[in-house]
């Protein structure tokens, strides 16, 4: 998928840092990772413009992990004050 991710607004402006920030994400990522991620996509509530492309991206690496990763990550996301996982 190709996003014009200069095109998409974040917390912190332009969502040009998210992909970078996608790419480092593997199994062993601490919460923090997908905190920042989800932080950048839908602070105290408000969602941005970016998350749903944000969202896509991390269910496409998520599904590279095992099992017990790929739980640990949409659970993050889901504690997550407004999730970017649709529900």
């Amino acid at each position: 998928m190709v996003v014009d991710w200069s095109s998409l607004r974040a917390a912190s402006g332009r969502a040009t840092a998210l992909p970078a920030a996608i790419s480092r994400l593997d199994a062993d990522a601490g919460e923090q990772a997908f905190r920042y991620l989800a932080g950048e996509v839908a602070p105290q509530g408000a969602l941005y413009e970016a998350a749903p492309w944000v969202a896509a991206e991390i269910v496409g690496v998520l599904a590279g992990w095992s099992a017990v990763g790929q739980t640990r990550g949409l659970r993050v996301l889901a504690q997550s004050p407004r999730s970017v996982v649709p529900r």
